[in-house]
């Protein structure tokens, strides 16, 4: 029985290769290991396997309420939405009744003002929000401490 635990481990193992971050078949092989340590000091099946249940309920509970929450709690923005706050230049004059163009990151983002006003180009801007592919923003102030 203990080879057993030990080919069920790294069945278990593999399984979780292929499905990374879940921790669910992880704690599945981690339990295994366990009953295999077991197994080698006592033949108790019953013994095994309850071991087997106990840990695997510790690891899940460890993995997915512990660990997981810890790996997951950096948020990348990507896509637009990484555009959010970044600043940009006006490289085609924004109206009120004409949207102009700005880059932003080496991109050229078509773009209207927040509000309303008239950005001239070569004016810093300020991305507040993405409606559609057009970006929102409003002249960026730089205030100088004297």
């Amino acid at each position: 029985m203990t080879i057993f635990w030990l080919i069920v481990s790294f069945i278990f193992l593999f399984i979780e290769l292929g499905n990374p971050g879940l921790f669910f078949f992880l704690s599945f092989a981690c339990a295994a290991f366990v009953s295999f340590i077991v197994s080698l000091f006592f033949c108790s099946l019953f013994l095994q396997i309850s071991v087997f249940l106990m840990s695997f309920l510790f690891f899940i509970f460890f993995l997915k309420i512990i660990v997981l929450p810890a790996i997951n709690s950096t948020i990348y923005r990507s896509n637009t939405a990484a555009l959010l706050g970044k600043t940009g230049v006006v490289i085609k004059d924004i109206t009120e009744y004409q949207i102009g163009q700005i880059v932003v990151n080496g991109q050229v983002w078509s773009a209207h003002s927040s509000n309303k006003n008239l950005i001239s180009i070569g004016t810093s801007v300020l991305v507040e929000s993405i409606i559609g592919c057009h970006l929102v923003v409003r002249e960026k102030v730089n205030f100088i401490e004297s």
